[in-house]
């Protein structure tokens, strides 16, 4: 540390004593360099300032071209990819040209079987239930069944008809029966036990009558109406 001489006012008793400088006292300073040297200096450091200002912007453009011109070759790759695959797409769609007219033929076939089989009724069916069902007694000699010209199509999509004959069911058509049986009963039988057919309704009598002489068989002849449940519908189209 320092020590400084006090200095006394004129006249006083001169007297020595060492004093100690305060820590926290300031210390003055004076610079003493040329103005124009501290202008250089400023201006050399707002010159440093700038410069790294320019190389960041620089360098900012840099990565930034960097980067679109990564962007763009992946971009152009995806194109490649795509235009490639429409080229190998377009070379494919020669092989399935005739895919289209081949499924409008299929389309025309299915609608012309699903209008021709519209009437489909399992005759075969019917002929087994009869042999079932018919009574002992009871012989049947002919069987002849006719449709109606309005058949499952058109019953399917509207009521059908109002019959004459408010106690015969509708139906699309009729099965006539002509046969033997032994009793008058017998040909009863027969009537309710066709009736319980299915696709079959209305069992009417036409006639009957017996043969002249003791034992004769009663003749008869009926018909019964062929209803829409008998229809198979097997070969309708779906609904897509």
């Amino acid at each position: 540390m320092t020590a400084f001489p006090e200095v006394s006012a004129p006249g006083a008793p001169t007297t020595t004593t060492t004093g100690a400088r305060v820590e926290w006292a300031t210390v003055p300073k004076v610079n003493l360099l040329p103005t124009e040297i501290l202008q250089r200096r400023r201006t050399a450091s707002v010159k440093r300032v700038l410069a790294g200002a320019v190389v960041l912007t620089v360098a900012a453009c840099v990565g930034g071209v960097v980067w679109a011109q990564g962007g763009v070759s992946a971009a152009q790759d995806d194109l490649d990819a795509v235009q490639a695959r429409g080229a190998t797409l377009r070379a494919q769609q020669a092989k399935y040209a005739q895919v289209p007219p081949t499924l409008a033929v299929i389309d025309a076939t299915a609608t012309a079987r699903e209008q021709a089989m519209a009437d489909d009724i399992p005759w075969y069916g019917l002929l087994s239930d009869l042999a079932l069902t018919t009574p002992k007694g009871v012989k049947l000699d002919t069987l002849a069944v006719s449709l109606d010209a309005a058949t499952a199509a058109t019953t399917a999509a509207a009521a059908a008809p109002a019959n004459a004959d408010p106690l015969t069911p509708p139906g699309i058509g009729s099965v006539s029966f002509s046969g033997e049986a032994a009793h008058f009963p017998d040909v009863a039988a027969w009537l309710e036990s066709v009736a319980t057919l299915h696709g079959l309704d209305g069992s009417t009598l036409q006639s009957a009558t017996r043969a002249t002489g003791s034992g004769g068989l009663v003749s008869f002849s009926s018909t019964i109406k062929v209803t829409s449940k008998a229809l198979t519908h097997r070969f309708d189209r779906k609904a897509h």
